[in-house]
């Protein structure tokens, strides 16, 4: 009867471990928290299309360090031809929850309109986004002879022409000016482009007197114009600037969609990436966006985040942007 007894608990026993083997193996199941069963099994790698210690990498790491998607994380920095290394190199892995990307502007909303590449947005989910869209604003000296917006146009109705810089060619604020320069029908010939390289550079090129206009981050503009450096002549955004209460929106002049030109960093994921891990991903990252310690970075670096995106706003965002660059590009850059 003992022997019986033993016999029938070792077969209970080996039917429950059969079946619980099987039922991790093939179940979408989530646990509790929202974590896909068995997810990760593995190290999440994550490539970044930027060298170590750029903005985009040191959002990220931030974000890392108060994050727990469950497993381990390593960040994989893969810089160079204006982020399209990195986001090639990501474009070309699976999307088994294991590869995980992030992007700036330049990677997946500009350069593929100068680059014939090998990706599109469409290849991605763009999940999560790191930081508050923040617009860009035009600065001149004071005492150089554009003190306001009003005198910019005068100049050019009297056919005078001026200088003006952005830290890159071809990128975000560069593009907002040609928005601005198209609708109001300037010339190209009138607004001259210089090109410098870095915001180091821009800055050195506005005080030295090297170019008449500058373009800058607007939150780093206000700070110069507290200071009396520098004057905001106008701010690229559909809406006045709470910093900058005395500069103008470029709206008052009949501008309008220059919330396009509102830059961002976001996450994204291969577009075949399970739903369950995406959710899951997007659940743990949005979490630690309002961490203590999320918020303490941002604060570091004079900025904040108090509104979470959806993946259907990171997304539209994204489209419009590329619409409106797509047709920039063509028109004056090509």
């Amino acid at each position: 009867m003992k022997k019986l007894l033993i016999l029938f608990v070792l077969l209970v026993s080996i039917s429950t471990l059969i079946f619980a083997g099987g039922n991790k193996e093939g179940s979408n199941e989530a646990m509790e928290d929202g974590r896909p069963a068995g997810y990760p099994e593995k190290t999440i790698e994550v490539l970044l299309p930027v060298k170590a210690g750029a903005s985009l990498d040191l959002h990220f790491r931030a974000l890392e360090a108060a994050m727990d998607v469950g497993g381990p994380v390593a960040i994989i920095n893969m810089g160079g031809a204006s982020q399209t290394l990195g986001v090639t190199e990501a474009s070309n892995r699976p999307g088994n929850g294991y590869n995980v990307a992030c992007s700036a502007f330049a990677g997946l909303v500009i350069q593929p309109h100068i680059l014939d590449l090998p990706y599109s947005q469409s290849d991605f989910r763009h999940i999560v986004a790191l930081n508050k869209a923040s617009g860009v604003s035009m600065a001149t000296l004071p005492g150089a002879g554009i003190e306001t917006f009003e005198e910019l146009i005068e100049k050019f109705e009297k056919g005078e022409s001026v200088t003006y810089t952005t830290s890159n060619a071809a990128n975000v604020s560069h593009l907002a000016v040609l928005s601005v320069l198209d609708q109001l029908d300037v010339s190209p010939e009138l607004a001259i482009y210089v090109s410098y390289s870095g915001s180091a550079e821009v800055m050195t090129a506005l005080l030295g007197g090297h170019v008449d206009i500058a373009i800058f981050d607007t939150d780093f503009l206000a700070e110069k114009v507290e200071s009396g450096q520098m004057n905001c002549i106008a701010v690229l955004e559909n809406e006045g600037n709470p910093k900058l209460p005395n500069s103008p929106s470029i709206s008052e002049y009949g501008v309008t969609d220059m919330d396009a030109f509102k830059g961002f960093l976001w996450v994204a994921v291969p577009s075949d990436t399970p739903d369950d891990i995406v959710e899951w991903l997007k659940q743990q990252m949005n979490e630690a966006l309002m961490s203590d310690s999320y918020q303490a970075f941002l604060a570091t670096i004079k900025k904040s985040l108090t509104k979470i995106a959806t993946e259907e706003e990171i997304t539209a965002s994204l489209k419009k942007a590329t619409d409106i660059y797509g047709d920039l590009i063509q028109k004056y850059l090509h």
